[in-house]
């Protein structure tokens, strides 16, 4: 029985000693395997295949704003109108096709006088006498006033008659014998909309077409009457088109002008900023903007592309060694659209992913698939 027993001991002491360092193998493992699959391992031959940036976190004085929405709209110095120069029938061109580019001088329509060879004849002689008087009573005039005979009002309202003598004539003589007058673009642009029908009959001075410069467009942000003080001191903006947000002022962009108050009529507090060379605006569209004022506050922000959003949770990828990044929560602040306030999870001196975050994000995703592949848990 003694024999037994002791045998029993011997047998549990060396099961024991064999288990130990087992568990201790095992615990260590579960650790290590915690560690990296919170960590991405990606290599610097990677990186060079792709948009990847590092960004170093560092506190600083940010403008973070007011997001909203502005309204795109054409500005109305590159708007001009086409009239006609005289009554008649019109004829329109294959040039007048709304959207169209143009050239300065290009010919988009005709018009038809209905008045006869005759009586163009004899309006254009008229004229031509009346310019003739009207000049000849202005150079009088003026040599008077050298003399101290005439007034200086007096040679205004005679050069103001010579002018417009001289204008009828020109239009006159432009319908030419054969009654047509050209509607010529009188910029470079686009043709806008066409305000007549191949056929119609229109007076003198009736809009024919309308020309839309290659001028900048305007951006108006409205926005609540509570926010004016604060939208008063707006330094810039950030826009987004296309999805890419942009700093207007990298594009010449500026702000033109800020109501003074408003009306039971109009509760909105407007800004209008002018957009600069920046493409793709087409006028008529909404665009996401954020307001950018002055601030006297430190904070670590970091680049709106280094954020990845999972469930309602922002992580980041820190740099901790060489090809090594740690997915770490982050708490966000504010925005300006392209740079967010991070409130707590990083320190100054962390080295972030600011580019490229979510493909290395698929490369530790990757890299635990198949570590876990034949592996049943």
């Amino acid at each position: 029985m003694i024999r037994f027993i002791g045998a029993c001991l011997c047998t549990a002491f060396i099961c024991s000693c064999e288990n130990t360092p087992k568990k201790e193998h095992e615990s260590d493992m579960e650790h290590e395997h915690e560690h990296k699959a919170n960590v991405a391992i990606f290599h610097d031959e990677e990186a060079e295949l792709i948009d990847f940036k590092l960004d170093t976190c560092v506190a600083k004085i940010n403008s973070f704003g007011y997001k909203t929405v502005a309204e795109v709209v054409m500005n109305p110095s590159s708007v001009e109108f086409l009239a006609a120069r005289t009554g008649g029938i019109v004829r329109l061109n294959e040039m007048a096709i709304t959207g169209r580019e143009i050239s300065k001088g290009a010919t988009i329509a005709q018009i038809v006088s209905q008045s006869t060879e005759e009586s163009l004849e004899l309006r254009e002689a008229k004229a031509a006498a009346a310019l003739e008087e009207a000049e000849t009573n202005y150079k009088r005039k003026e040599s008077l006033l050298a003399d101290h005979i005439t007034t200086e009002t007096d040679v205004a309202e005679a050069k103001a008659k010579y002018l417009s003598a001289k204008a009828e004539f020109e239009n006159i003589r432009a319908i030419g014998t054969k009654g047509i007058v050209n509607v010529n673009a009188t910029k470079n642009g686009t043709i806008g909309q066409i305000f007549v029908k191949n056929g119609e009959i229109v007076s003198t001075g009736e809009k024919i077409a309308e020309i839309i410069g290659n001028g900048n467009m305007l951006l108006n942000v409205e926005a609540p009457s509570r926010l004016a003080q604060q939208l008063r001191e707006t330094i810039d903006a950030n826009i987004c088109i296309d999805g890419k947000w942009s700093k207007l002022s990298d594009f010449g962009g500026k702000i033109l002008g800020i109501t003074n108050g408003v009306s039971t009529s109009n509760p909105a507090f407007t800004i209008t900023f002018d957009a600069g060379n920046a493409e793709g605006l087409i006028a008529g569209t909404f665009i996401d903007i954020c307001l950018l004022s002055k601030s006297e506050i430190q904070s670590i922000s970091i680049p709106q592309t280094a954020i990845i959003e999972e469930m309602g949770t922002f992580y980041v990828f820190v740099r901790i060694d060489e090809e090594e990044y740690q997915k770490r929560q982050v708490t966000i602040g504010r925005t300006d659209g392209i740079n967010c306030e991070i409130t707590s999870g990083l320190n100054e001196g962390d080295i972030i992913v600011g580019r490229g975050a979510m493909i290395v994000k698929l490369s530790m995703q990757s890299s635990q698939l198949d570590a876990h592949s034949g592996h049943v848990h």
